[in-house]
């Protein structure tokens, strides 16, 4: 069925893929989980809120039309807490209007 703005999207679909993260030489280095949700009825996405694009290998962030969510897991027995990842890992994306500028900035 095609989205519609009459449906009261009262169920949902959820897919979720969860990921082993590997080095160059195949050792393990992390996972992490891409949720996406759909109304079941008329299958509009829904987006997800609050978080910046990109992707952040000891966080969260969405993909840029914000419809996955991708956040870093660990087995519980791994976690070591805020700010104890060795590493910043990923990168992120902000949404400006106007015209493109190269470069990082």
């Amino acid at each position: 069925m095609a989205a519609s703005n009459d449906c009261q999207h009262l169920d949902f679909a959820v897919y979720a893929a969860i990921n082993r993260l590997t080095d160059s030489d195949e050792l393990l280095t992390g996972f992490s989980a891409d949720v996406k949700v759909n109304c079941k009825v008329c299958g509009l996405p829904f987006v997800f809120l609050g978080l910046p694009m990109g992707l952040n290998l000891d966080g969260a962030c969405v993909s840029v039309d914000g419809q996955e969510l991708r956040v870093a897991i660990a087995p519980s027995f791994e976690w070591v807490g805020p700010g104890k990842v060795s590493a910043v890992r990923g990168f992120s994306a902000t949404f400006t209007r106007g015209e493109a500028k190269g470069g990082d900035q």
